[in-house]
């Protein structure tokens, strides 16, 4: 099984022979079928619907979430005391008994 796993990548395949026509060939629609038991006031509050989400979008894509990076100046010693207060914390039982001696 390890030579055949090895032998793999080296493995040649067959491009797919599926014609272009047939690939891009989506069967036709039936508006009728597709709007039975739809009425001109359900269509309406649906395309209010679809333009108020498109909208809200907007909005939010518009919205600047990180203008610019900065970079931060850290200490080894106020990191070291960052971990320190995390390994007393809640934390501190998924931590070996002689983790504190670190």
């Amino acid at each position: 099984m390890h030579k055949k796993e090895e032998a793999a990548p080296m493995s040649i395949q067959k491009e797919p022979s599926i014609p272009e026509e047939v690939e891009r060939y989506s069967p036709p629609l039936d508006i009728d079928y597709l709007l039975k038991g739809i009425d001109i006031l359900r269509l309406r509050e649906t395309m209010r619907e679809i333009v108020r989400r498109k909208r809200r979008q907007e909005k939010i894509r518009s919205v600047p979430i990180l203008e610019e990076i900065k970079r931060e100046k850290i200490s080894l010693q106020g990191k070291n005391q960052g971990c320190t207060r995390l390994c007393q914390g809640s934390w501190a039982f998924l931590l070996p008994s002689n983790a504190s001696q670190c």
